[in-house]
């Protein structure tokens, strides 16, 4: 089994949605780095986003993201890229989904109250137009 068909089984079991559960989906898909390396599953984190056909919930991939910011290399252009193409339409505020915002003002280093579209930085916008056109 891949990085991407153990995230995609682990986004399919419905446990680690309870409230009551200890460990969440993302603390569950971070311990994936230890067998396939933050590569592989940062890059299986990224497809997942862009599954065409009844996508998994994108929050939680987000979520995992969000808890790699500090301590892992990210691929900054196409995760603001791909959570921007999953989450958010394209008529929307750049802020208008609280977590996808918190994760792009971040790797950017914009203040949070920042008024600035993270859609509109060039590698982001080809990435997002590439995504758009059905890559």
């Amino acid at each position: 089994m891949n990085a991407f068909q153990r995230i995609l089984d682990i986004l399919a079991a419905p446990q680690y949605a309870l409230d009551e559960v200890e460990d969440s989906y993302a603390c569950v898909i971070e311990r994936e780095i230890e067998t396939y390396g933050w590569p592989a599953v940062h890059d299986a984190l990224l497809d997942v986003l862009l599954i065409p056909e009844d996508p998994p919930d994108w929050e939680p991939v987000a979520e995992t993201l969000w808890c790699c910011l500090d301590y892992r290399p990210l691929d900054e252009d196409r995760v603001i890229a791909h959570l921007y193409f999953r989450a958010i339409d394209p008529a929307d505020p750049p802020d208008s989904e609280n977590l996808v915002w918190s994760i792009a003002s971040n790797l950017l280093g914009l203040g949070y109250l920042s008024d600035q579209d993270p859609r509109t930085k060039p590698a982001v916008a080809k990435i997002l137009g590439d995504l758009s056109g059905g890559i």
